[in-house]
């Protein structure tokens, strides 16, 4: 599905189509967006770094605006777009004129409500078991993740390396938990994520200090054995 995301942004960059990829956060969409055939920038501000990265032009910013709008027709493909400044948007206005803009963001921002837009649908079912393959992880785990993260690359990488810390390891064909305290540490993980996605960052503290401090006592009664 990817693949298929891929292949039609690039055929929106070769057609000139001024594009927006919208994903929440984690949703891979800086992945998808590293692929596509055109001048990468990172980061939003296109200063002249960013600018003399990728058109291989050098100098003020001014300057190389001007020799920018000169060139013939390239793509600019630019990460966390929702996060451009006034002034950034004023310069990404200025080089839509004569290249094409391929972007990711987690929404529209004001002024590109014009541009197309694709949104990044989640992993299915497939494509999260293949993201897991390499974690060392009961079976049952790693459902219990994949129906946790909700398609979301992001969330499901990060959960796997947090229960991975955990202690689960591989003893030949077979796979143990160490402690019965892993089910509190997994709630406690999984509370994590409901406080920073509800911005509860509070709380989100507080139960992540929980959580590692679990974590730091499983690996040290580990190491004891």
């Amino acid at each position: 599905m990817r693949a298929q995301i891929l292949a039609k942004l690039n055929e929106l960059a070769t057609l000139g189509v001024h594009t927006i990829l919208i994903g929440e956060y984690g949703s891979g969409k800086s992945h998808v967006l590293q692929r596509v055939k055109g001048a990468y920038c990172p980061t939003p501000n296109l200063g002249v770094h960013e600018l003399s990265v990728a058109s291989g032009i050098r100098g003020s910013l001014s300057a190389q605006l001007d020799c920018l709008l000169k060139k013939d027709a390239m793509v600019f493909v630019i990460d966390n777009f929702h996060e451009l400044t006034p002034s950034k948007k004023e310069l990404i206005t200025t080089l839509a004129h004569t290249h094409t803009i391929i972007a990711a963001a987690r929404f529209v921002p004001e002024g590109f409500k014009h541009w197309h837009t694709m949104r990044l649908i989640p992993l299915n079912v497939r494509e999260c078991a293949d993201l897991l393959k390499d974690y060392v992880l009961d079976a049952s785990v790693k459902q219990t993740l994949v129906r946790k993260a909700k398609g979301n690359p992001g969330k499901l990488v990060h959960m796997a390396r947090m229960h991975e810390s955990l202690g689960y390891h591989r003893h030949g064909r077979k796979t143990r938990v160490l402690f019965d305290l892993s089910q509190v540490t997994n709630y406690a993980l999984s509370l994590r994520y409901v406080f920073m996605f509800s911005h509860q960052w509070e709380l989100y503290a507080l139960v992540s200090f929980f959580a590692y401090a679990l974590i730091g006592f499983r690996r040290r009664s580990r190491y004891r054995k």
